[in-house]
């Protein structure tokens, strides 16, 4: 009985000890996990800062956001000419949908204010005027309820009456 019971003890004994390695070896792997990503996310900042050392535009932020998600969690980063490709291409599509977003505006812009003397010099009326001469709305109500066959087929003629709505 006392030999179960000190096999029982030394099993107990063991179990906690193996309890506490596995806690001691996920609290180093966590630790080691938490400083590579600290590692990559400065070399991702050394990296643009390189490439583009002013503050980065709006519009390119969004698209460096998922090329650095993907820098972060590639595996090696052995090849850094391809992810400088990748954040000089995104930064030139970026500075050019920004242009062109530019050169939009300024053509909206241009349209809009040249379109309006355009109109009143050619003696166009405007909207409301055109809405006030067409006159009153007009109802569309049907006199049967039902369409009406002749010989069996539907001749598809509805009977209706049009009548002024007084607004």
């Amino acid at each position: 009985m006392e030999l179960e019971r000190a096999k029982n003890r030394s099993k107990e004994k063991g179990s906690e000890k193996k309890a506490r390695a596995t806690t001691e070896a996920k609290a180093l792997l966590a630790k080691k996990v938490a400083v590579a990503k600290q590692q990559r996310e400065q070399d991702w900042e050394n990296l643009v800062f390189r490439l583009h050392p002013s503050p980065i535009p709006a519009t390119a932020a969004f698209r460096l956001k998922r090329i650095r998600t993907r820098f972060i969690q590639a595996v090696t980063i052995t090849d850094q000419e391809k992810w400088e490709i990748e954040i000089k291409e995104a930064l030139r599509e970026a500075d050019l949908i920004a242009r062109n977003l530019l050169r939009s505006t300024e053509r909206t812009a241009m349209q809009s204010t040249s379109a309006e003397p355009r109109a009143s010099l050619n003696g166009e009326k405007s909207v409301d005027v055109l809405i006030a001469q067409q006159g009153p709305v007009l109802s569309v109500q049907r006199v049967n309820g039902k369409r009406k066959r002749k010989g069996g087929e539907d001749n598809g003629q509805l009977h209706f009456t049009i009548s002024a709505v007084n607004s």
